[in-house]
């Protein structure tokens, strides 16, 4: 009996150790889990950063392309405005221009006026009485004025 009492404690010891080492065991486990957690934790923070700063950086990328585009259109706008005012000043120049050109013109006709008129009625003149020549002295002209009517058309042609 002494030797299944032996036998009993043995059992009970190793059982002890057996609890012991299994409850080791557990813990390192638990330890290493804990740890490959923390790893991963720590690699996912460093990717989630990672991340961030290359949102980040697109960002301001794409902030700095949107605010040198602005930036070139506003000179481009500048620009325009300036030669659309060069060319504004330049077309008003002009118009000065012409229409001091224009008054002096009309300046000067104006002491000539009578002169002017003259010669416009001497021209209307010569034109109407080339028109009579042409109505009256042409070959195949057969017009005949006879009576009243005839003689209207004299006095009209003739201003009697």
């Amino acid at each position: 009996m002494f030797e299944l009492r032996q036998e009993i404690e043995r059992a009970k010891v190793d059982k002890e150790q057996d609890e012991l080492k299994a409850q080791t065991e557990k813990d390192v486990k638990i330890v290493k889990a804990q740890e490959n957690a923390q790893v991963m934790i720590t690699k996912a923070n460093g990717q989630q950063k990672i991340v961030v700063n290359e949102v980040k950086s697109l960002t301001v990328t794409e902030v700095n392309n949107a605010k040198t585009l602005a930036q070139k259109l506003l000179i481009n706008t500048e620009q325009k405005v300036a030669v659309m005012g060069i060319n504004a000043q330049t077309d008003k120049v002009e118009a000065d221009s012409r229409y001091n050109a224009l008054k002096q013109e009309c300046k000067a006709e104006e002491s000539n006026l009578d002169a002017i008129n003259a010669e416009r009625q001497h021209q209307y003149e010569m034109r109407k009485a080339e028109a009579y020549n042409a109505l009256s002295g042409g070959r195949d002209t057969k017009i005949v004025m006879s009576g009243s009517s005839g003689e209207n058309l004299i006095n009209k042609i003739f201003d009697l």
